[in-house]
């Protein structure tokens, strides 16, 4: 379903699907109703999903380029603004039109970026390649940040 929701390929992590389409866990939601039908009230039990969720987010072994970029289950809900697309959903999970994810499924003959020659890999494509430069300055003024790769936290790193 989450799949569907996002419109992901077929090989994401299922954390990972799950936070970007912001459904829990179906064991997380079932906590919730039995908390609730022993008398739990309904802002408590929800935050309580929350907390396990995120707990379980935290130490998901699958998904990581998706966790880097989404550390905080709660705020990538509460965001103000837009629906995820298949495009999105790519950038977000690292499967999809990237050269790594191809070149690993035998799609593509090298994992090396057609503008620079570097890996193309998520991380290459968001926020190193020059070919996107003009994509990520137009971003600062708006934002008033810089556009950049959230830092790893060295958990194991598998996508």
């Amino acid at each position: 379903m989450n799949i569907r929701i996002c419109s992901a390929y077929r090989t994401i992590s299922t954390e990972g699907v799950g936070v970007i389409a912001g459904v829990p866990p179906i064991e997380l939601l079932i906590e919730e109703i039995q908390e609730k039908y022993t008398g739990t009230d309904k802002t408590t039990a929800k935050r309580n999903l929350m907390d396990r969720w995120q707990e379980k987010w935290n130490r998901g072994k699958y998904g990581q380029w998706t966790y880097r970029l989404i550390p905080v289950i709660q705020t990538w809900l509460g965001r103000p603004y837009g629906e995820v697309d298949y495009f999105l959903t790519q950038a977000l999970s690292g499967h999809g039109c990237f050269r790594k994810y191809l070149y690993d499924r035998r799609r593509a003959e090298a994992d090396a970026c057609k503008y620079c020659g570097g890996q193309d890999d998520p991380e290459h494509t968001l926020f190193v390649c020059r070919r996107w430069n003009d994509t990520r300055q137009k971003y600062t003024p708006r934002k008033g940040e810089t556009f950049q790769c959230p830092k790893h936290d060295g958990r194991s790193y598998i996508q």
